[in-house]
């Protein structure tokens, strides 16, 4: 989306129109990230100084503002970002000794803006209002402060999503702070019901949406990303019993007992993080215990029994892994993991 409200005319003259603006272009921005985002103005005349007010969705702020390539470092000025909590705006303005020059969109300042992780996504309409530009009187040494038009206002698109990434195996693990819909991206929704010998059996969400705070596998094309949506309607908890936990509020430091997603040349699957290793935020992770873990590597998707292919195979040049996740050269007759898939050596 993406429209330029009027641009009010003021006249100094019976043949002098001027006419000037603040812009920024739409834009995506991902809970959690930071974005630099250019402000620009084109103005007719020259202006020492600017102010106007910026309108952010709940949730999104500035955390650093600089002046854009426009404005020499010479200018006396500073970016001033006040924040009002009941409507969410901040007022921007500079002061210089020395004007812009005039004709065509240049950007003035930049701002650096975040989104937290509780935003809804989806688009929304911002605004930037109150402009005001300094100019000199005609015998240009007297300062006036003008307003570009009481009613002017450049409304500009933010649209607000989360990123949730496939891993270059073909998964990705998942949690968020809010409850979040899958069904309308391409991938599928598992949580982790039961654990066997080195296997994780996963069992799909049907109706992909996600509790808060929970943490599933998603499986989707290698290296994608998708976004999920918030959802206003509460989503009850899982009735399938989910092994994973997720990561949502904070990460999580690894005591030897965790295992996160990972593709290595076992295949894809959790692994054993190693102790004091921190696992990021908006992940998933099986925790092994005693003998459940003990020396084990790694942990697969599936059961000791589903899915494994019967397979011939020359036992001096077959490489494979066993279900601790160690290498095996030569295998001998049994179950082992070979290029992620389950097989067992005649």
């Amino acid at each position: 989306m993406r429209k330029t409200i009027i641009a009010i005319a003021t006249l100094l003259s019976v043949t002098n129109v001027f006419a000037d603006e603040f812009t920024i272009a739409d834009f995506e921005l991902s809970a959690n990230e930071t974005k630099t985002v250019n402000i620009a103005l084109t103005n007719s005349r020259n202006v020492f100084g600017y102010q106007f007010s910026l309108f952010l969705p709940e949730g999104v702020s500035i955390v650093q503002g600089e002046w854009g390539p426009e404005i020499s470092s010479s200018f006396i000025g500073n970016i001033e970002a006040v924040y009002h909590s009941e409507d969410n705006h901040y007022e921007i303005g500079f002061a210089g000794s020395r004007p812009i020059a005039t004709g065509g969109s240049k950007t003035v300042c930049t701002v650096q803006i975040v989104a937290s992780d509780e935003v809804s996504t989806g688009l929304v309409s911002c605004a930037i209002r109150n402009q005001k530009i300094t100019i000199t009187e005609d015998d240009g040494k007297t300062y006036k402060t003008i307003d570009v038009g009481e009613s002017t206002e450049t409304s500009f698109g933010v649209t607000l999503q989360i990123d949730a990434k496939i891993g270059k195996g073909g998964y990705g693990s998942f949690s968020w702070p809010r409850d979040v819909d899958f069904s309308g991206t391409g991938v599928e929704v598992y949580v982790g019901t039961s654990y066997n010998n080195g296997w994780l059996h996963l069992e799909s969400v049907d109706d992909k949406k996600v509790p808060a705070g929970t943490g599933v596998m998603l499986k989707g094309k290698a290296n994608e990303t998708v976004h999920p949506q918030t959802t206003d309607t509460a989503v009850p908890a899982l009735t399938l019993t989910n092994l994973l936990t997720g990561t949502a509020k904070e990460a999580v430091a690894s005591d030897g007992t965790l295992y996160a997603l990972a593709t290595k040349t076992q295949g894809t699957g959790l692994y054993k993080v190693k102790q004091d290793v921190v696992i990021p935020k908006y992940k998933a992770y099986l925790k092994l215990g005693g003998s459940e873990g003990g020396a084990r590597e790694a942990v697969f998707f599936g059961s000791e029994t589903d899915g494994i292919q019967a397979v011939d195979v020359d036992a001096a040049s077959a490489v494979a892994y066993d279900l601790q996740g160690r290498r095996v050269d030569s295998p001998a007759k049994g179950i082992y993991v070979k290029d992620g898939r389950k097989i067992i050596v005649k």
